[in-house]
């Protein structure tokens, strides 16, 4: 699920609705760009780039909810909160430049899918504390991880 959302995240190549390029998957491609995987003749690179790039945050996924419980940990909770409290002036400070190189319709989706996730992430943290399952708990943690590496922190303004 993580490794689909991160090759998601990159797949097009340049910043658009399905493909927002989040910060976290853009890191790993950088990488990846150095490699003998950016050869221009390679058949299908951007897929091969894409997921590549994706690898080390389904593996970071797959570790951090190995010994999974009931109960949400609190290194999860620490993790969305970072992020979400980074996203509020991310936003506000990428705004003019997202309207500027994405528009202004890719800018306001990026905006709105930010909130409704992270709207959901509370809902599911607030109903994992009240009673603690294993449902809620893995659910939360596959939309966090798969928020970080599709469209947290998406990639407003110039690509470098």
């Amino acid at each position: 699920m993580v490794l689909i959302a991160g090759t998601l995240s990159m797949i097009s190549g340049s910043p658009s609705l399905l493909s927002p390029n989040a910060i976290v998957a853009i890191m790993p491609t950088l990488l990846v760009a150095i490699s003998p995987f950016n050869n221009p003749e390679l058949p299908y690179r951007i897929t091969v780039l894409s997921i590549i790039s994706a690898i080390p945050m389904a593996a970071i996924y797959y570790f951090w909810v190995k010994s999974l419980s009931n109960k949400i940990p609190r290194r999860s909770i620490i993790l969305f909160l970072v992020v979400f409290t980074l996203s509020i002036p991310y936003f506000i400070f990428s705004w003019s430049l997202g309207v500027t190189w994405q528009g202004l319709s890719h800018t306001v989706f990026m905006v709105t899918i930010n909130i409704v996730v992270c709207m959901l992430l509370i809902s599911l943290l607030v109903s994992n504390i009240k009673a603690p399952g294993n449902s809620s708990a893995s659910l939360f943690h596959g939309i966090l991880f798969c928020w970080l590496v599709w469209c947290a922190l998406p990639v407003l303004g110039e690509l470098p």
